[in-house]
């Protein structure tokens, strides 16, 4: 069973966008960007050999969320839609999630 996270990740991945997201799963703009914005610090990490528990402790989450979001990534290699939609999902970088009151200098 997927954790709502996890959903709402694989929903980006398979190109939804926010505001779909939102209807479909009832949470905010902002929540969905959190979720999206961690799965993509969990990808760069990954990226850079870590292990599951070396990112949840990093990311501050639980390890079996890592685990997950690892899966999903691995469905990405077998999905060239979901592969370009985490590669646009990387490329954005923050996700739109930038906190109220504007970047931190």
């Amino acid at each position: 069973m997927l954790t709502h996270r996890a959903q709402i990740v694989r929903l980006a991945l398979q190109g939804k966008t926010t505001s779909q997201i939102c209807k479909i799963m009832h949470h905010s703009a902002q929540a969905v960007a959190n979720y999206l914005s961690t799965f993509a610090r969990c990808v760069q990490l990954h990226r850079r050999d870590m292990q599951v528990g070396q990112i949840a402790f990093l990311l501050r989450r639980g390890p079996a969320l890592i685990q997950r979001y690892l899966e999903l990534l691995g469905e990405c290699q077998a999905d060239k839609n979901m592969t370009y939609h985490l590669d646009e999902l990387l490329r954005l970088g923050n996700c739109g999630g930038e906190k109220k009151g504007g970047p931190r200098r």
